[in-house]
């Protein structure tokens, strides 16, 4: 007869229902998750809705590459429209970029069907053409990320949703505000992000 100890090592091995559910809660989950990608960055540019068509990128204006240099990586939201506009800021930095519908396809290495998720040391920052209203960044990305990027509006905004930095660059081509043509900056480089909304001039070169 199994002694006490032996008992309650069977009755305490997990029954194989609760593994099969498991595993499909796992698998749900992780198709819920948005990609993954890794990067070792500090200073961040984050662009969105330039909409510009030149082949060779040309007509991104001058002042979108003096704004974001010394970035280490750029994010772009999406409406880029021309695969030049990915061209002329890979000039700065690497970039990554989430397409829309006016967009060329998901190549898998730079563009992305969005939602995406980037980790960068200890900060996750989900990037996505956009957030619909009153909705939760983390039903958007599958999970809590500390900075949420989109666009769309074409106006720039940083606000804070829970625990989660939510920042829309605006457009640097096509403002829809009182703000004018805008990026953005973020320093990931200390405890706290942060984030800056970086005004370019309206006269473009």
């Amino acid at each position: 007869m199994p002694d006490a100890d032996s008992r309650g090592l069977i009755e305490g091995l997990v029954r194989p229902s609760f593994v099969d559910a498991l595993d499909s809660d796992l698998a749900a989950a992780a198709t819920a998750l948005a990609p993954t990608i890794g990067v070792s960055a500090q200073r961040v540019g984050v662009v969105a809705d330039t909409h510009c068509v030149s082949p060779d990128g040309s007509d991104l204006p001058d002042s979108v590459l003096r704004a974001l240099g010394g970035c280490d990586l750029v994010l772009h939201c999406g409406d880029v429209s021309s695969l030049g506009t990915l061209d002329r800021l890979s000039t700065i930095a690497p970039v990554l970029s989430v397409r829309t519908a006016i967009d060329p396809p998901a190549d898998g290495v730079r563009v992305y069907e969005g939602p995406l998720l980037v980790r960068a040391a200890h900060t996750l920052i989900g990037l996505a053409p956009d957030l619909p209203d009153f909705m939760d960044p983390s039903d958007l990305f599958g999970t809590d990320v500390d900075i949420a990027l989109t666009g769309t509006s074409h106006v720039p905004h940083v606000t804070r949703i829970g625990a989660t930095l939510l920042v829309n660059p605006g457009s640097p081509t096509i403002p829809l505000s009182a703000a004018g043509p805008t990026v953005a900056t973020i320093n990931l480089d200390g405890p706290r992000s942060t984030v800056q909304i970086v005004h370019l001039p309206r006269s473009q070169p």
